[in-house]
Protein backbone atom coordinates (compact mmCIF):
# COMPACT_ATOMS: atom_id res chain seq x y z
CA UNK A 1 0.00 0.00 0.00
CA UNK A 2 1.23 3.47 -0.84
CA UNK A 3 1.96 6.25 1.63
CA UNK A 4 0.62 8.95 -0.72
CA UNK A 5 -1.60 11.49 1.04
CA UNK A 6 -4.74 13.29 -0.10
CA UNK A 7 -6.60 16.45 0.93
CA UNK A 8 -10.02 15.52 -0.49
CA UNK A 9 -12.21 12.42 -0.05
CA UNK A 10 -15.69 11.62 -1.30
CA UNK A 11 -17.88 9.37 -3.41
CA UNK A 12 -19.31 9.30 -6.92
CA UNK A 13 -21.59 7.17 -9.06
CA UNK A 14 -20.30 5.88 -12.41
CA UNK A 15 -22.01 3.26 -14.60
CA UNK A 16 -24.17 2.16 -11.67
CA UNK A 17 -21.18 1.68 -9.32
CA UNK A 18 -20.59 3.79 -6.23
CA UNK A 19 -16.93 4.35 -5.41
CA UNK A 20 -14.83 6.24 -2.91
CA UNK A 21 -12.71 8.97 -4.52
CA UNK A 22 -9.58 10.79 -3.30
CA UNK A 23 -7.87 13.93 -4.60
CA UNK A 24 -5.58 16.81 -3.74
CA UNK A 25 -7.44 19.50 -5.69
CA UNK A 26 -11.18 19.83 -5.14
CA UNK A 27 -12.10 21.77 -8.31
CA UNK A 28 -9.92 19.77 -10.69
CA UNK A 29 -11.15 16.44 -9.33
CA UNK A 30 -14.81 17.52 -9.53
CA UNK A 31 -14.38 18.69 -13.13
CA UNK A 32 -12.54 15.48 -14.09
CA UNK A 33 -15.21 13.24 -12.58
CA UNK A 34 -18.07 15.27 -14.08
CA UNK A 35 -16.45 15.33 -17.53
CA UNK A 36 -15.92 11.55 -17.28
CA UNK A 37 -19.65 10.96 -16.79
CA UNK A 38 -19.76 10.58 -12.98
CA UNK A 39 -22.91 11.69 -11.19
CA UNK A 40 -23.86 12.25 -7.54
CA UNK A 41 -20.37 13.56 -6.83
CA UNK A 42 -19.80 14.34 -3.13
CA UNK A 43 -16.32 15.57 -2.17
CA UNK A 44 -15.16 16.77 1.25
CA UNK A 45 -12.02 18.55 2.40
CA UNK A 46 -9.96 16.66 4.97
CA UNK A 47 -8.66 18.41 8.12
CA UNK A 48 -5.07 17.44 7.12
CA UNK A 49 -3.49 15.31 4.38
CA UNK A 50 -4.25 11.60 4.90
CA UNK A 51 -3.59 8.26 3.23
CA UNK A 52 -6.51 6.51 1.51
CA UNK A 53 -7.30 4.26 4.52
CA UNK A 54 -7.09 7.20 6.95
CA UNK A 55 -9.25 9.43 4.74
CA UNK A 56 -11.86 6.71 4.28
CA UNK A 57 -11.98 6.10 8.05
CA UNK A 58 -12.28 9.85 8.65
CA UNK A 59 -15.21 10.07 6.22
CA UNK A 60 -16.97 7.11 7.86
CA UNK A 61 -16.64 8.72 11.31
CA UNK A 62 -17.43 12.32 10.34
CA UNK A 63 -20.81 14.04 10.26
CA UNK A 64 -20.40 14.17 6.44
CA UNK A 65 -21.10 10.43 6.32
CA UNK A 66 -24.75 10.98 7.29
CA UNK A 67 -25.19 13.38 4.34
CA UNK A 68 -24.26 10.63 1.87
CA UNK A 69 -26.97 8.45 0.34
CA UNK A 70 -27.27 4.85 1.53
CA UNK A 71 -25.41 3.44 -1.50
CA UNK A 72 -22.51 5.88 -1.05
CA UNK A 73 -22.34 4.96 2.64
CA UNK A 74 -22.20 1.30 1.65
CA UNK A 75 -19.29 2.03 -0.76
CA UNK A 76 -17.37 3.73 2.07
CA UNK A 77 -18.06 0.84 4.46
CA UNK A 78 -16.99 -1.72 1.84
CA UNK A 79 -13.75 0.17 1.21
CA UNK A 80 -13.03 0.21 4.96
CA UNK A 81 -13.51 -3.57 4.96
CA UNK A 82 -10.99 -3.92 2.14
CA UNK A 83 -8.44 -1.87 4.06
CA UNK A 84 -9.02 -3.94 7.21
CA UNK A 85 -8.10 -7.12 5.32
CA UNK A 86 -4.80 -5.70 4.04
CA UNK A 87 -1.84 -6.54 6.22
CA UNK A 88 0.47 -3.60 6.88
CA UNK A 89 3.87 -3.58 5.23
CA UNK A 90 6.78 -3.81 7.63
CA UNK A 91 9.59 -1.43 6.75
CA UNK A 92 13.07 -2.15 8.04
CA UNK A 93 15.96 0.27 7.61
CA UNK A 94 19.51 -0.78 6.79
CA UNK A 95 20.56 0.64 10.18
CA UNK A 96 18.18 -1.76 11.94
CA UNK A 97 19.56 -4.69 9.98
CA UNK A 98 23.16 -3.64 10.67
CA UNK A 99 22.46 -3.35 14.42
CA UNK A 100 21.27 -6.96 14.71
CA UNK A 101 23.61 -9.46 16.42
CA UNK A 102 25.76 -11.58 14.15
CA UNK A 103 25.71 -15.37 14.59
CA UNK A 104 29.23 -16.68 15.02
CA UNK A 105 30.43 -19.27 12.51
CA UNK A 106 32.47 -20.88 15.31
CA UNK A 107 29.38 -22.26 17.04
CA UNK A 108 29.51 -26.06 17.50
CA UNK A 109 27.47 -28.04 15.02
CA UNK A 110 24.52 -30.03 16.32
CA UNK A 111 24.97 -33.74 15.69
CA UNK A 112 22.04 -35.76 14.50
CA UNK A 113 21.17 -39.18 15.88
CA UNK A 114 21.23 -41.90 13.20
CA UNK A 115 17.87 -43.54 12.54
CA UNK A 116 17.76 -47.28 11.96
CA UNK A 117 16.44 -48.29 8.56
CA UNK A 118 13.67 -50.85 8.24
CA UNK A 119 14.80 -54.38 7.75
CA UNK A 120 14.91 -55.31 4.09
CA UNK A 121 15.07 -59.05 4.67
CA UNK A 122 12.39 -61.12 2.93
CA UNK A 123 9.56 -62.26 5.15
CA UNK A 124 9.05 -66.07 5.37
CA UNK A 125 5.54 -67.30 4.67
Amino acid sequence: MTDKTFKIVGTSLFNGNWKVRWANDFVTRFKTLHKGGHTSIELFELPQPMTKPEATKWLSESDKFASLCENAQHAVTEKLGEYASIKPTVKISMEEIASRPVISQDAPAVESTPVAEESKEPVAE
